[in-house]
């Protein structure tokens, strides 16, 4: 089953800088166990993290960050990512941590990064 995404697209006039001084703050205060870059993207920035959204969490919140240069503005999207339900029951069914994406942590996660940024979503 494919993933769920739940997108939120603004612009900003920060730099580019301005921009990864944010992230990092905010990969910080969410709790970010690991990010590399994604590949294939047409973006200037392209970020995915990943993270428990709590401490014994069995599953995962995954975020992909987006972040386009178009001169005098940034456009940044933020991409809440979750699993579809067969990935849940199978999780459960075998007891496997880290694999289930869950979207309501997700996006939970992302609101924080927001709020940094001064979006009211």
């Amino acid at each position: 089953m494919a993933n769920k995404i739940d997108e939120y697209e603004f612009e900003t006039k920060m730099t580019m800088r301005e921009i990864e001084k944010v992230l990092n703050n905010a990969f910080a205060k969410m709790g970010v166990e690991s990010r590399q870059s994604i590949g294939g993207s047409t973006a200037d920035m392209a970020i995915q993290v990943k993270g428990k959204p709590a401490l014994l969490s069995p599953f995962i919140y995954v975020l992909e960050i987006y972040v386009w240069d178009n001169g005098d503005r940034r456009t940044i999207q933020v991409n809440a990512v979750g699993s579809g339900g067969a990935t849940y029951f199978g999780t459960a069914l075998t007891g496997q941590t880290g694999v289930y994406m869950d979207l309501k942590s997700a996006k939970k996660k992302r609101n924080i990064l927001l709020k940094l940024f001064g979006e009211k979503w």
